[in-house]
């Protein structure tokens, strides 16, 4: 799976028992950071770039849905699984707001967070697909135009597939 997660969580317990999950189900290479709170949090995202965060909601200082909104104004396509222990329509509520996927009470089961996982999982793969058809589209335009540039004059229907 390739896949960069980052755990945010401000129990150290907690986030070795979702690395332990991870570890054992994805490898060992996809937890590539851990914090502690929610600034550590922030910060990691700009330093690695996960794919994924696992949020604790619930942290001192700056809380998991500060930290994601703060976030995603520099990664826009970063998703996130909430954390908590707090079973809150507000909560879940502005954690929908913010454009999390999941939202997994604690103490979660493992079943239910490596489903989780998957399930944003797929959704970043399907993104990462879109995205690359869309290069590859930009590229072959590109090379299309070229080509018409070198074989013919340019008239209007050059400078038309320019723009």
């Amino acid at each position: 799976m390739d896949i960069k997660i980052v755990l945010a969580d401000d129990e150290m317990i907690e986030r070795k028992a979702m690395k332990k999950i991870i570890d054992e189900h994805f490898g060992k290479s996809v937890v590539i950071g851990e914090a502690a709170n929610g600034r550590q949090a922030i910060q990691l995202a700009k330093e690695k770039k996960p794919d994924l965060m696992l949020m604790d909601i619930k942290m001192p200082g700056i809380d998991g849905l500060e930290a994601i909104e703060t976030i995603r104004k520099d990664h826009p396509n970063m998703k996130f699984i909430m954390v908590s222990a707090y079973d809150s329509f507000e909560y879940a509520k502005r954690a929908m707001k913010e454009g999390v996927k999941e939202y997994i009470l604690k103490p979660a089961t493992i079943k239910e967070t490596v489903e989780a996982i998957i399930r944003v999982y797929k959704e970043i793969a399907a993104e990462r697909e879109r995205a690359e058809k869309e290069q590859k589209s930009r590229e072959f335009t590109k090379r299309l135009f070229m080509q018409k540039l070198t074989e013919y004059e340019v008239n209007d229907e050059i400078m038309e597939m320019q723009k």
